[in-house]
C-alpha cells in the first residue's frame, strides 16, 4: 500500500535548501505508478529525483543501497548517480521517513510485457552479472524458501485469505468481489495440494540462494530514449539473498509480450535462462524447480487482493488487475509446471555436454 507523503511542497522546498544547498527550486511534480513516493524536481536548472521510502525502511537498508549501487556501477552495471547532502550524508530522515536524492536519468520506461527479444536477453544478462558481482558481499536480509513453507507462514497466509473471503462476502453479488473470492479459493486449494507433494517440497529445499536485486524486472529499468538499451537499473534498496531462479523466471514474465495473458512462452523462457547461464551456473535442481518456486511464491501472496479488499489502497484498481494476472499465471503453471520443468532440465544436460566439448567437464 502506497503511504501518503509526510512532506508538503513548502516543507519539501525547505528541506531541499537545507540538505543540499539548492537556491532556486523551479518545479516539483509527483511521479505516479511507483511503489514509493517519488518526486521529480528541477533545482538550479538541473533535474533530480527525490525518493521517499515507505515507513518500514530503516536507515541501514538505505545505506546498504548506496554501497551496492556504487559497487555495481564500478563493475559496469548502469545505475543512478546518488547526490550527497551538504554534510556528506547520502540519506536523511524527516517525520519517520527516509529520503534520498538522485540525479534524473533522461530516458523512457516501457510497460510490462512489451520488451523485444533483444530487451529480454539484455535483462537476463544484467541479472546474471548483478548476481555475480554481489556474490561476495554480506547482506543482512535473506528470503529463504524454507521460510515460505513454515507452518507459521502458511497459517498466516490462510488467515489472510480467509479475511479477504469474509470481506468479499459482505459485497453480495458484486462481480469483482465474486471474482476475487473465486481466485482466493482457488489459490487456497492449489496451495494445499502443492505443500502436500513431498517430492517437490523436498527438492525446493535444495535450490540455490544468491544475493540479488530483490525486485528485478522491467519495472526497474530506464531505457535510452530510443529504447535501444537499458540506461539505468533502479531501486537496490531491497537487495536480498533469495532463491535466484525465482528472480530469473519472475523477471522474464514481466518483460515478454507473450506473458501478457498470464502464460509463459517456453521457448522464450529457455532463451532467457540460456542467456542468464552464460555467467551463472544453475544446478539441475535449480532448473527443474524453477516453475515450482515461482508457483509457490504466487500461491502464497495476497498482494493486490489485500490492497483492494482490506486496505482500499489509492492505486487499488491497478493492483487488482495485477493480482488477477498473477492468478492466471498460477493456473498456467498448475497445468504446465511439469512440462516446463522437463524442458528446463535439458539445459543442464546441454551445458554439461558443452563443458565436456570445451574440456571443462
Amino acid at each position: 500500500m502506497l503511504e501518503k507523503s509526510v512532506l508538503t511542497n513548502e516543507n519539501l522546498k525547505k528541506e531541499l535548501r537545507k540538505r543540499y544547498g539548492f537556491k532556486e527550486i523551479e518545479e516539483i511534480s509527483k511521479i505516479s505508478k511507483a511503489s514509493a513516493n517519488i518526486f521529480k524536481i528541477k533545482c538550479d536548472n538541473e533535474y533530480y529525483i527525490l525518493k521517499e521510502y515507505q515507513s518500514s525502511y530503516k536507515l541501514g537498508d538505505i545505506l546498504k543501497e548506496e554501497q551496492i549501487t556504487n559497487l555495481l556501477k564500478e563493475n559496469g552495471i548502469p545505475t543512478v548517480e546518488m547526490i550527497l547532502c551538504v554534510n556528506g550524508d547520502y540519506a536523511w530522515e524527516y517525520n519517520g521517513r527516509i529520503f534520498v536524492l538522485q540525479r534524473f536519468v533522461l530516458g523512457v520506461v516501457i510497460d510490462s510485457y512489451t520488451g523485444s527479444h533483444k530487451a529480454m536477453m539484455e535483462s537476463a544478462n544484467y541479472l546474471s552479472r548483478i548476481n555475480l558481482i554481489l556474490q561476495n558481499i554480506k547482506l543482512e536480509k535473506e528470503d529463504n524458501i524454507s521460510g515460505w513453507l513454515t507452518p507459521e507462514s502458511l497459517l498466516k497466509t490462510e488467515q489472510k485469505y480467509d479475511k479477504i473471503i469474509e470481506e468479499c462476502d459482505k459485497h453480495g453479488s458484486d462481480l469483482k468481489f465474486k471474482k476475487i473470492k473465486e481466485d482466493i479459493l482457488l489459490k487456497k486449494k492449489l496451495l494445499k495440494e502443492f505443500i502436500g507433494n513431498k517430492k517437490i517440497m523436498d527438492s525446493l529445499a535444495k535450490v540455490t540462494h544468491m544475493n540479488s536485486h530483490g525486485d528485478y524486472s522491467v519495472l526497474q529499468f530506464i531505457y535510452e530514449p530510443d529504447k535501444s538499451k537499458i540506461k539505468a537499473i533502479l531501486d537496490l534498496s531491497v537487495a536480498v539473498k533469495l532463491p535466484v531462479v525465482w528472480e530469473v523466471i519472475r523477471s522474464y514474465t514481466y518483460i515478454d509480450p507473450k506473458c501478457k495473458d498470464g502464460e509463459i512462452n517456453i521457448k522464450n523462457l529457455i532463451d532467457y535462462v540460456k542467456e542468464y547461464m552464460k555467467n551463472i551456473k544453475l544446478s539441475k535442481t535449480d532448473l527443474s524447480m524453477m516453475p515450482y518456486v515461482y508457483l509457490i511464491q504466487l500461491l502464497k501472496s495476497s498482494f493486490g487482493y489485500s490492497e483492494y479488499v482490506l486496505k482500499n489502497s489509492e492505486n487499488k484498481e491497478q493492483l487488482i488487475e495485477f493480482a488477477f494476472w498473477r492468478t492466471k499465471m498460477c493456473k498456467w503453471l498448475e497445468c504446465n509446471a511439469e512440462k516446463l520443468s522437463e524442458e528446463l532440465k535439458l539445459l543442464y544436460k546441454e551445458k554439461e555436454e558443452e563443458n565436456v566439448l570445451n574440456g571443462r567437464g
